[in-house]
């Protein structure tokens, strides 16, 4: 049996659940099904805080700042509970929360590359500021793999 490999990119938004949901009700249960949680987060900025007395301003942001990419981290992982909740395996299981290059959409398509996936859930994004940057993220990812299959939990 040819192992099944899922890659859930996963924003922290209400829009997720339904993403999540969707694996479930459609892979929960299969054991030939590697499910993959991805959250590629915007670099923080290196700031030498000690070169201006008015960069130790900046020290107690920074520090919140990474506070928040580690309960977030934590948040992630936290989500395959759920998944073994409703019927996968811890082993099927793989959390990934990384520090992004370049645009999320390229995060995606080089993870989904690296991991070998070949069916990528995405939610939906609240629509505004996708049509304010140009091509969505969705429309980007579609165009850069080829052999993939995309579903969008609406």
């Amino acid at each position: 049996m040819m192992t099944r490999k899922i890659l859930v990119p996963y924003d922290f938004t209400s829009y997720n659940q339904k993403a999540l949901d969707f694996v479930v009700e459609n892979f929960g249960n299969s054991p030939d099904v590697h499910v993959t949680l991805f959250h590629a987060y915007a670099q923080l900025p290196e700031i030498d805080l000690t070169a201006n007395p008015e960069m130790l301003k900046l020290r107690s942001p920074m520090i919140s700042l990474k506070q928040e990419l580690r309960e977030k981290e934590t948040e992630l992982k936290a989500l395959t509970r759920y998944f073994v909740k409703n019927g996968f395996g811890e082993e099927q299981l793989k959390c990934i929360f990384q520090e992004r290059e370049k645009g999320v959409s390229e995060a995606i398509v080089r993870m989904a590359k690296k991991e070998g996936c070949r069916i990528i859930v995405l939610s939906r994004s609240s629509g505004r500021v996708s049509l304010l940057m140009g091509r969505s993220t969705s429309s980007k990812i579609i165009t850069s793999l080829t052999d993939v299959t995309v579903c969008i939990a609406l």
